[in-house]
């Protein structure tokens, strides 16, 4: 049996406790345990059914993986305070939207000498938050993780993952697909299936185009064509709330500036123009 800390039980989190119920499950919080429900996926016009989930805190005790689920931007501020029991974990990884985040997240590893090895995840699956303590699952997908350096050891995986050698193409593939999908749902407050109608789908398409050229100028593996890998996204998570337009909604932070703003500023570097970037970046006030 698995032994698993999650940090962060939002939608992902909570979704990913779901999955691993018949192993050990921690939250890493203050409280002596975390209740969340989760709603399931049910027939149309069936009652929902929902799921109970009572996590005990962590204490200590020693975790073949932690896996981090907070907004790319709280990463560090949340993984501090638990620095002196990083020596209890064998593995950390990040399930998290943006890139820029796992380079941080190492450097910190390597400059307080912490035993865990870095570990990256991304995931298809769609979930969103309906209050405080309740998440609906919107949309199976799957999840893939593999190390952050190569030389890292292999592990048995946490259950229902894949293993994926190549992370770094995994992440600029997801990111791609966040870059169209995300924004573009925060502006127009919309979930994602809504991005196919005849009232968003032309500038869907236009933003889709701007983001594969910017990939292959700055030599990025991209998802191609990238309007069709947005199309089937979309489709299968139509029911969904981008993880973006969930937290505009609930007046939070979000992940536009590793996506959105980790693009614009790499295009900067290369004097790339990215109108339709810049323009979102600028309606949806994304620091980069």
């Amino acid at each position: 049996m698995i032994t698993i800390g999650i940090l962060g039980l939002g939608a992902m989190g909570t979704l990913m406790a779901y999955h691993w119920r018949q192993h050990r499950v921690f939250a890493l919080t203050q409280q002596p345990q975390l209740s969340r429900t989760l709603q399931l996926p049910s027939p149309q016009q069936a009652k929902p059914s929902a799921v109970s989930l009572q996590l005990p805190c962590w204490q200590q005790q020693p975790l073949d993986w932690l896996v981090v689920c907070t907004k790319a931007a709280d990463t560090l501020t949340a993984l501090t305070p638990y620095r002196q029991q990083l020596s209890s974990v064998r593995r950390l990884v990040l399930l998290q939207n943006g890139v820029g985040q796992q380079q941080q997240v190492q450097q910190w590893l390597d400059g307080i000498n912490a035993a865990p090895t870095l570990w990256v995840a991304s995931s298809t699956e769609g979930a969103y938050r309906l209050a405080q303590d309740t998440v609906v699952y919107a949309g199976q997908g799957t999840t893939v993780a593999g190390p952050w350096l190569s030389q890292a050891d292999q592990a048995p995986l946490p259950p229902g993952w894949q293993f994926e050698p190549n992370m770094r193409e995994r992440l600029l593939h997801k990111l791609a697909l966040n870059a169209v999908i995300n924004p573009l749902t925060a502006k127009h407050r919309c979930r994602n299936g809504e991005l196919l109608s005849q009232q968003y789908w032309p500038e869907t398409e236009a933003l889709c185009d701007e983001v594969e050229q910017a990939f292959e100028q700055l030599q990025w593996p991209c998802p191609t064509p990238l309007v069709q890998r947005v199309r089937e996204v979309a489709t299968a998570t139509a029911n969904n709330q981008s993880s973006t337009l969930q937290d505009i909604l609930a007046n939070r932070a979000n992940e536009l500036p590793h996506i959105t703003g980790y693009i614009l500023q790499a295009a900067a570097a290369q004097q790339l123009a990215l109108p339709q970037q810049r323009a979102l970046a600028q309606q949806l006030n994304i620091r980069w």
